[in-house]
């Protein structure tokens, strides 16, 4: 379980990866009693409870810390890369950051040689001087990460969610993502034929629906549209390679 200087990690069945802190650890949902919300306003650095990061392509530690340093709201010069770890540590404090959510952690796995060493020594970094709670989210394949590690694998926990359920589970989700996406005419995406078409071709995972949803955007853009019909996503189908076990 997710702990001050720790990292949860949720390897979940629908692709999507989250850690979660217990409440009785981290109690997201009020600030601590010691704060002057007052004094915050004055400050520098601004009360910032939850600091949500997606991983870039081809990370390093450099990268990672430049992302969560830029939602600290940091400037980004070239004098700061030398100490980004530490500058992302102080912050997470002063800023009385409750939750780091780290997102597309599986794409630490394209790393090689010593740029993934680099990643997971920035991820061990954080878990052992921060002391903010971590989230690690990312498809199935990222357990592979923390397996990997004799560290990370025990400072973090692996938990699981089922995928969607065919029917109306998947009506509501390919709906809200659709409408998230701000896709034209979101509401066409609840009608059984689509959603039956997205969930055969998603098994159920989360981040392939809205993969779908987002090819068959370019799909449509191709022909010069912007609404997208049951033709684009069968070319996005046939398009991108099956990541959903079957």
């Amino acid at each position: 379980i997710a702990r001050p200087c720790r990292a949860g990690f949720r390897h979940v069945d629908d692709g999507v990866s989250q850690g979660v802190p217990r409440a009785e650890e981290v109690e997201l949902h009020r600030p601590s009693p010691e704060i002057d919300l007052e004094k915050l306003v004055e400050d520098d650095a601004a009360h910032n409870p939850m600091i949500r990061v997606v991983i870039p392509s081809s990370p390093t530690s450099v990268r990672i810390n430049l992302a969560i340093l830029w939602k600290q709201g940091q400037p980004l010069t070239n004098s700061i890369m030398k100490t980004a770890d530490l500058k992302v540590v102080d912050l997470l404090r002063a800023q009385r950051t409750r939750m780091v959510a780290i997102d597309n952690i599986h794409a630490a796995m394209t790393a090689t040689g010593r740029a993934r060493i680099d990643t997971l020594n920035a991820l061990r970094f954080l878990m052992s001087e921060g002391t903010t709670p971590m989230v690690l989210a990312g498809l199935e394949r990222a357990t592979d990460i923390l397996a990997e590690d004799e560290e990370l694998s025990n400072r973090s926990i692996e938990l699981k969610l089922n995928r969607w359920k065919a029917g109306v589970d998947t009506q509501r989700i390919v709906f809200a993502l659709a409408k998230g996406m701000n896709l034209e005419a979101p509401e066409r995406f609840k009608d059984k034929r689509f959603a039956a078409f997205l969930h055969k071709h998603s098994g159920g995972i989360t981040g392939e629906f809205k993969r779908l949803l987002h090819w068959g955007g370019k799909m449509a853009k191709r022909d010069d549209r912007n609404r997208i019909e049951m033709r684009d996503l069968e070319k996005a189908a046939a398009l991108l390679p099956r990541r959903a076990a079957d």
